[in-house]
């Protein structure tokens, strides 16, 4: 493996891992719900306060009064806190934590798929079964994401499925084109430096040509 493919793995690991935890440091809810959702249950408990006090003296008109004007903070409070609430949603969603977590979710998922379909493609290329086992995943990952953000939100859930998987084909064919694409370039590399490294060979001076042998061979796999 060479210093770059484990620069990309190690930040693959670092950005799955930001994507996944990423939620965690953002509030459920914004300051003003959280505000609203504490004034109205102080609210609430004044109102239910005043209600066991009127169910043991209902003849009292003054405590009938104040757990009427109770009664209509409380519902008061609870329109405020409904109309923030339906302020902080986001793509949908109820809060925009609630839309990061899903697509950290959503996120690990494809970026898992991915990694390891183009894994199989190099190193699995006959294991039909883990290529079509990850394109299915890719799809649940672009599902996602299309629910996410209301792409083909018009369409039957028939179509919508088949896009999903139309789109998780086509990836994988990328995928398949780019790695053979790849694959083929390291060969015409493996074979150059073979031509060069024979030519180096003879034209070594005897007893070197072990060790210019051993230097070629070293780059070929690191290059690899």
């Amino acid at each position: 493996m060479t210093t770059m493919s484990k620069v990309f793995l190690y930040l693959l690991i670092v950005t799955c891992g930001v994507l996944f935890y990423l939620h965690r440091f953002i509030p459920v809810d914004n300051l003003e719900v959280m505000n609203l959702r504490k004034k109205h249950y102080s609210l609430k408990q004044t109102r239910n306060n005043y209600f066991k006090e009127l169910s043991n003296n209902y003849n009292d008109v003054n405590l009938v009064k104040k757990y009427v004007e109770a009664r209509k903070q409380a519902d008061l409070g609870w329109v405020e806190l409904t109309k923030a609430k339906k302020n902080q949603m986001f793509y949908g969603f109820k809060s925009l934590h609630s839309f990061i977590e899903r697509l950290g979710l959503s996120c690990l998922i494809f970026i898992y798929a991915l990694f390891n379909l183009a894994k199989s493609f190099y190193f699995e290329r006959k294991n039909t079964a883990s290529k079509v086992f990850h394109t299915f995943i890719i799809s649940v990952g672009l599902f996602y994401f299309f629910w996410m953000f209301n792409a083909f939100q018009d369409f039957n859930v028939v179509t919508y499925t088949l896009i999903t998987l139309s789109s998780a084909t086509g990836i994988t064919l990328s995928i398949f084109y780019y790695t053979k694409y790849r694959k083929n370039k390291i060969k015409e590399l493996q074979k150059d430096i073979n031509e060069l490294s024979r030519f180096a060979i003879l034209n070594t001076t005897a007893g070197k040509q072990e060790e210019m042998f051993n230097l070629f061979d070293k780059q070929i796999k690191k290059n690899i």
